[in-house]
């Protein structure tokens, strides 16, 4: 019986067939920037879905929430479903309700930023391997939360979120970190700075066994 417990829960996990490709921009799409300086917070999905619409077009955001952006830079493209051009009516006024639907703080929050409670834990791994303090008992129970959230993201969709409109359509692309991405994240500087550090190695290899597991 808990052999078929077991397998039922890891049948719950595995991943099906690779999700289509979100759409790319054309050359010529419209650039959007950035209305304000700050960390991205949060995306207003409903209100870049309702510009899409509105304007039969497509909107991607190709910044993740918790980047840097500086007003008047790149955060992404529009662009006309049926032609594949940039936004043919009220352009300008689509372009800036996009770029207003994208919020800005002067610091990162957990909102909507996946990656943020990672990069906590890591950086209180990474601290804890500093000279100065040599502490692997604090990078290992860093690394021992890090395993846990990693886990649990892991049983949900990662990579690009796509909005679609009530016929099914693909209207908006936010771009999201994937899996490899917040692994990444997790265990890069742990190994470099605890490559000296039995225990670090350790967990680090166990956090990887765990991974596997929630994923197989």
């Amino acid at each position: 019986m808990l052999r078929l417990k077991e397998q039922g829960r890891r049948r719950r996990y595995q991943r099906g067939k690779s999700a289509p490709a979100p759409p790319e921009p054309p050359s010529n799409a419209s650039v959007l920037t950035a209305s304000r300086s700050g960390f991205l917070t949060s995306v207003n999905e409903a209100a870049l879905l309702e510009v899409a619409v509105e304007a039969d077009g497509l909107v991607l955001i190709d910044r993740s929430p918790g980047g840097s952006l500086i007003a008047g830079t790149p955060i992404g493209t529009a662009w006309s479903r049926a032609e594949e051009t940039v936004l043919p009516r009220h352009q300008e006024g689509a372009d800036r309700r996009s770029s207003e639907a994208v919020q800005t703080g002067p610091e990162r929050t957990d909102l909507q930023d996946t990656a943020f409670g990672l990069r906590q834990l890591t950086d209180i791994a990474a601290k804890a391997l500093s000279p100065g303090i040599n502490d692997p008992t604090t990078a290992v129970h860093a690394l021992s939360h890090s395993s846990a959230l990693l886990c649990e993201l892991a049983r949900h969709d990662l990579g690009p979120r796509l909005l679609r409109d009530d016929h099914r359509q693909v209207r908006v692309v936010l771009r999201r970190p994937h899996l490899q991405d917040l692994l990444d994240l997790a265990v890069n500087r742990p190994l470099r700075y605890g490559a000296a550090e039995p225990a670090v190695l350790a967990r680090i290899a166990m956090l990887l066994r765990e991974l596997a597991w929630g994923r197989a």
